[in-house]
This record gives structure tokens, sequence and C-alpha cells, in this order.
């Protein structure tokens, strides 16, 4: 287990970096601890001052929050994507609701036009419309994910409308997907569920679906295992792997045919954003191979330098030094290699930096 929130800037408990972390695809915003929904899976099991809170509670002022954002090397002002709750509970509790469009709020203010994502099970707030129409007037784009897919009570035990006041959100000028996951072999991996979920996304408004497995924590296992007395499902043991079963994959595509559906499926939720962004996937699976840093085709090295009007290398080089990193930078033939490995924050936020602001 960790201490604090994977991927977390700080790990001293009175830092407001210690609930602001660098999530797979976005930058999460955590002032509150603790959730009411109960879920067997949660990664939260897996930090040590989450763990132990089943309602939200306010930790830091959102004023806090923000100011230590947009003061870290790793927030790029417009660009990074900002997720609401993401790493710790549902943004649109009664408890916590204020503070998410009150974040959203101050960043608009302050002028960022930065994207906001949420990944959410209980439903959009009545009477948001206004709300969200605010901010998005001021140039934000705001992605909600419906987390659905179906797990028994056992395991999930919120069964309230995932899809509530989803038509105001959408009014507005929201982005809607069917965030279904985790997909987890015995648990909720049958045709007819996958089926049931995917068609009432879709009747609902959902405009993509964004599907994954889960990830294998020490910490949810020992929740899933000692605390709810489930047992756990045989895959990789793995902080930054969701493994999804290849059968739900395959059924999850005939689904669509089947349906005629014609929305976007996607696997990553870097992807999905950025399909609602209208940008290249800025987690670069496409570059991102094993055994180097990444690996470009020769036309798309091309196009970057041309564009750029600088080699890959510099551009590397360039977005290292704005995050104070200095591995050097090593290319063969297509292939970019840096002199050192990096941790998770610095290769996440490199990543980032170059897809986001130097790359495209």
């Amino acid at each position: 287990m960790h201490k604090q929130i994977f991927g977390s800037f700080s790990k001293d408990h009175n830092n407001p970096l210690s609930r602001i972390s660098q999530a797979n695809s976005c930058i999460s915003l955590d002032p509150f601890v603790g959730c009411s929904l109960g879920c067997a899976y949660c990664y939260r099991h897996n930090s040590k001052r989450d763990s132990d809170f089943s309602k939200p509670r306010r930790i830091f002022k959102d004023e806090d929050i923000v100011n230590s954002l947009v003061n870290n090397i790793y927030f790029i002002p417009d660009k990074t994507i900002i997720g609401l709750g993401v790493a710790s509970t549902d943004s649109f509790f009664p408890e916590v609701r204020e503070s998410s469009f009150n974040i959203m709020n101050i960043l608009s203010k302050m002028g960022y036009k930065n994207p906001f994502w949420f990944v959410i099970k209980s439903g959009v707030p009545k009477n948001s419309f206004k709300k969200f129409q605010k901010i998005i007037k001021n140039g934000n784009k705001i992605v909600i994910s419906i987390s659905y897919s179906g797990m028994p009570k056992n395991i999930e035990p919120f069964f309230g409308n995932r899809f509530a006041n989803i038509k105001e959100a959408i009014r507005a000028g929201v982005d809607i997907s069917l965030h279904l996951r985790p997909i987890v072999p015995g648990w909720n991996d049958t045709y007819s569920n996958l089926e049931r979920i995917v068609k009432s996304g879709v009747e609902n408004g959902c405009t993509s679906v964004c599907v994954g497995g889960l990830r294998y924590l020490d910490g949810v296992e020992n929740a899933i295992v000692e605390k709810y007395g489930i047992s756990f499902p045989g895959i990789k043991k793995s902080d930054l792997v969701k493994t999804l079963p290849r059968l739900s994959e395959k059924n999850i595509k005939e689904i669509f045919i089947n349906n005629k559906i014609t929305i976007p499926l996607f696997k990553h939720s870097s992807e999905m954003i950025s399909y609602y962004l209208g940008i290249k996937d800025y987690n670069m699976y496409f570059y991102r191979k094993e055994g180097c840093f990444l690996q470009i085709p020769e036309k798309d090295i091309v196009m970057i330098e041309r564009n750029s009007n600088k080699s890959i290398i510099k551009l590397i080089e360039e977005a290292l030094g704005e995050l104070k990193l200095k591995p050097k930078v090593i290319k063969q033939k297509n292939r970019y290699f840096l002199s050192r490995k990096l941790n998770y924050i610095e290769e996440r936020g490199l990543l980032h930096r170059l897809s986001l602001s130097k790359f495209f």
C-alpha cells in the first residue's frame, strides 16, 4: 500500500500536493478524502490515507489545491487534463459537488482553459445546466465518464441511477462517455451483462464507450479478500496494468456489430478524452514500445521536426529541462532512449508535455 494516493506529488499530509496526483490520463485534484460508494475494487484501498474513510471529508481548501496545482512544474497551462476527484471519491456527491464546480470556476476565472474530466457513478447534480454552461462558455471542455459495469451488489453496493440528470450536462455541452470498467472474469463479464450496459449507455446519451479491466494492487486485493470476503480474480499483479479479458473485448466488439452501434469504442481513457478534445492520444500509446522510451515512425519524425523546426532530440531535451530532469537522450535509428529510467510521475509528465505542447 502507498502512504498517499498513487502518483501524489507529496508524501506530507500537511502539503496540498499530497492531494494532487499524476494519474495516467490526468492530474487529479482530490481536496476530499473518503467515499461512500463502498466498491470492493476501488483503488483508494491502496492508499493508507484514503482507505479508512467511508464518507467524504474535506482536508484542503479549494484555493490551496488550485494554487499548488498551477505552481507545479508538471502543470501545463491550458493543456493538462484536470481530473476532479478521480483518485478518491465521486465528485458529484452532495458533500463534494460545490467544491467540484468551485475548482473549475476558480481555474476558469484565472484564465486557464484546461479541460476537466470526471469519473462518476452518482449521476449529475440536478439544476447543473447553467453551472456547466458557464464553464464551457469560458473555453474549458468538460468530459464526464459514467462508470457503469454491472457489478454484483456484494462488490459494488451502489445501485442508484448512473445517468441521473445527465441530459442537463449534455444540453450544456458536456461530452459523456460510458466507462465500462472494470470488467472482471467471473464478476461481470457475461455477454448479456455487457450488452445490457452498452445499450443502456447509448440510450442515455453516451457518445463513446471506454472499456478496461482491473488493476491488481496489494491494498485492493486485501480489501476484496479480507474486508469483502470475495475471491480475488487471477490477474497480473501491477501498479500500472489493467487486465482486460480478451474474450470480453471480443464480446464487446460483437455487441457493437450486432446492435449496429456506431459510436467510438476505446481501450484507454486518454484515447477517449483525446477524441473529445480533437487531438492525438496524449499518452502516445502509438509510440511507446518495449525496450525504449519512444519509437517514432520516420514519416512522423519528419512531420514533427518540420512543424516545430527542431529535432526530436531537442524537443525531448527541452521537455526534460522544463521538468528539471537531466537524463541524456539517445537516438538509434527511429528509437529514442533515456540514460536513466524515469519514475512514474516523471515518465507520465514527460509524455504529456511532449504530446500536449511539443509534438502535436
